[in-house]
């Protein structure tokens, strides 16, 4: 435990994601489809510049932090729901679309916010954001 100015504040294990980090998380998901495509180009490259061999190696880790993290979404509707918009790369309005027959625009906002807060704690505890 802490002090601060006369209060006891109780410091956490795993410290939870700020809003900050949620938008680092979401900029990071919005470009998933191009750090895959990146990875699926450079890979096949024989002869890569040194920046491009850092772009492949930093590309290959925030990928596999971004699956690690959808993989721990344990609601099968928000991993459904996330992969329609971020791994598949779809834009908000499409995904609004897709699930409006099932769920209300704010139910599909929250399910969404929940992944993506899912998501930042996993790329936040592997130093990603």
């Amino acid at each position: 435990m802490e002090w601060a100015y006369g209060a006891v504040v109780q410091m956490e294990f795993w410290p939870s994601v700020t809003e900050e980090e949620k938008k680092a998380a979401k900029r990071l998901l919005q470009t998933y489809p191009l750090i895959c495509k990146r990875i699926e180009v450079y890979s096949q490259k024989e002869n890569l510049s040194p920046g491009e061999k850092i772009r492949l190696m930093d590309d290959r880790r925030k990928k596999a932090e971004i699956e690690a993290g959808f993989e721990l979404i344990l609601d099968e509707e928000v991993r459904r729901i996330l992969e329609h918009r971020y791994i598949k790369g779809n834009k908000h309005k499409y995904t609004r679309m897709r699930f409006e027959a099932t769920y209300s625009v704010s139910t599909i906002n929250r399910r969404i916010d929940a992944g993506v807060t899912t998501i930042a704690e996993c790329l936040k505890l592997a130093g990603v954001i």
